[in-house]
Parts: C-alpha cells; structure tokens; sequence
C-alpha cells in the first residue's frame, strides 16, 4: 500500500470505469461534497465480481480544495 500514496488513482482503475471516476473526482473538486462510486470487477477466484466502493473526498488546505482523498473498500 505505501507504493500506491501519490500515484495518480485513474492509473490503477479499469478503463472501462476511468470516466465515471474521473467525473465524480471533478464534481467533489468543484462542489466540496463527498461522492461514492461503486464498481463491480470481474474475479474468476470468487466465481463471480468483486464489488468495490470508492469513497472520494476533498482534500481541503485553508479554506480551498486542493485535492481528493480516494478510500476504496472492498465490500464484496
């Protein structure tokens, strides 16, 4: 887990769910208000999809936004 601190999240997300990452980080950006973004990954070990929640909030400094935390949870 340390190696993922500072890396850019859309490098580790499934391109087929970058975009609808990267809108939900843009509108927590803007607005200030926290989102969550559920994604389901095929798992060939579970027999199924491992489900995920994403948890994106703003990274305030002073009184800005000047950034995102991402928290993602596996609640499969």
């Amino acid at each position: 887990p340390g190696d993922m601190l500072g890396r850019d999240a859309l490098d580790l997300v499934r391109p087929e769910h970058v975009e609808a990452l990267r809108g939900a980080i843009e509108r927590v950006q803007s607005s200030g208000d926290p989102r969550v973004v559920s994604q389901r990954l095929p798992d060939a070990s579970l027999r199924g999809a491992r489900h995920l929640e994403v948890w994106i909030t703003p990274a305030h400094e002073a009184d800005a936004i000047v950034g995102t935390v991402l928290t993602i949870i596996d609640v499969t």
